[in-house]
């Protein structure tokens, strides 16, 4: 009897041993069943815990809209299925410490833990700056906006669930009752985007930027502050509790690049550096003959290969590279930069993430994976889900994340 194994040890362990083997769990799903193991593990381990990110898929099962599968970069296969209460018709448009932010054709905005399926409602797309009427019995009119200028609009239900807003993004989980909690959005307002925002408990969003004209792609909380960034690369920043802001900084660019509409910006945070991504697809963003990567010739080729493209599939919209670039403060400009220390980023409508080479999927560094955000290909028309893979910014090649798959409709779980 003095040789039997001992089966509550678990409780005997301690926080440093508890926290090493938290930090090899590859998966927010597993990290969730292992602090559930005990209550020594409930009560010493964090809440959440950074892991890299997951990928919801559709089901295989075509009858259930609301089952998604969970593809592991880093075991680089479907390890799980999620039921996904009220998927049905929904669009994902963040997510935020394992929690996704779902919009649907209802005139709902959900937060849903989808390992332990709590949810939390935003105020509904109804209360939304500049909405002045909703009927859902108004067939395709369901919505009526009033313009800056006193002109109404009517746009349909299926428009305002996945045009209006471009990205919402949490300041941290919205279970959490000692922190701060506030949702910003990126939203159309007047023919522009805009910064809206919300904090616990308020009934309607509340617009945040008052600047007309702006062309606003991503946002991020850091330290108590929100910033964004446009789309030739200017900052703002906004306190969290005064909520006092606006335009920070307009870094430069070297005289070799410059942009045109067919781009993306990522605003990310890595080490106290502000990393600036620049996402294009083809006839976008081009670099005037700079260390030979492009040259006259190279343009009209890409050109005619773009319209190649379009010809045969204008459904499609495919990023063709991305550029990284660091902020160098002392001189308030974007300068390009060719390695990521070995990090990787993670890009769509999650918010926006670094991660170190070694929870990253399959341990590659200096890489990029992204997923599908371009909000133009996600109308009633065009179903979108095409942009998906990997980019190799030493290099500059791009790998499918499925090859087997032609289109996928993913949400990443960060």
């Amino acid at each position: 009897m003095e040789n039997q194994p001992k089966f509550d040890q678990w409780a005997d362990i301690c926080e440093d041993v508890l926290y090493e083997i938290a930090q090899r769990i590859h998966s927010s799903v597993d990290y969730v069943r292992f602090r559930s193991t005990c209550k020594n593990c409930y009560i010493n381990l964090p809440k959440y815990f950074k892991h890299c990110p997951l990928l919801l898929l559709p089901s295989d099962d075509n009858k259930s809209e609301s089952l998604r599968q969970i593809f592991h970069p880093v075991e680089n296969k479907v390890i799980d299925h999620l039921s996904l209460p009220g998927a049905k018709d929904t669009v994902f448009r963040g997510s935020c410490f394992g929690w996704l932010i779902m919009i649907g054709t209802n005139d709902t905005i959900r937060i849903l833990n989808p390992i332990t399926k709590v949810e939390f409602h935003l105020p509904p797309i109804s209360t939304s700056v500049g909405v002045s009427g909703y009927d859902p019995g108004r067939y395709d009119k369901e919505y009526t906006i009033r313009g800056s200028n006193g002109v109404t609009y009517t746009f349909a239900k299926w428009f305002m669930q996945r045009v209006f807003y471009y990205k919402i993004v949490l300041s941290c989980p919205p279970d959490d009752e000692n922190q701060d909690f506030m949702a910003v959005a990126i939203a159309q307002v007047d023919s522009s985007t805009s910064l809206c925002y919300c904090r616990r408990g308020d009934e309607k969003w509340t617009r945040l930027t008052e600047s007309k004209g702006l062309l606003l792609y991503d946002v991020i909380f850091h330290k108590e502050k929100i910033y964004a960034v446009c789309a030739l690369g200017s900052i703002y920043e906004y306190d969290m509790k005064t909520l006092r802001g606006g335009l920070s900084r307009s870094p430069s660019f070297d005289d070799n690049v410059f942009f045109t509409a067919d781009v993306r910006t990522y605003l990310v945070q890595c080490s106290g550096d502000f990393i600036l991504v620049v996402k294009r697809v083809p006839i976008g963003f081009y670099k005037n003959k700079c260390e030979g990567e492009f040259d006259d010739e190279d343009e009209d080729e890409d050109e005619d290969e773009d319209d190649e493209e379009d010809e045969d599939d204008e459904d499609e919209l495919q990023t063709s590279r991305f550029l990284v670039f660091k902020l160098d403060e002392s001189q308030n400009k974007w300068v390009e930069v060719k390695n990521l220390n070995n990090n990787v980023l993670v890009l769509g409508y999650n918010s926006s993430c670094v991660l170190p080479h070694a929870i990253s999927p399959n341990g590659r560094g200096n890489c990029i994976y992204y997923s599908d955000n371009w909000v133009e290909s996600q109308t009633k028309y065009l179903s979108g889900g095409y942009d998906n893979g990997i980019f190799n910014l030493e290099d500059g090649t791009i790998y499918p994340l499925f090859p087997d798959r032609d289109v996928i409709d993913p949400a990443d779980i960060t």
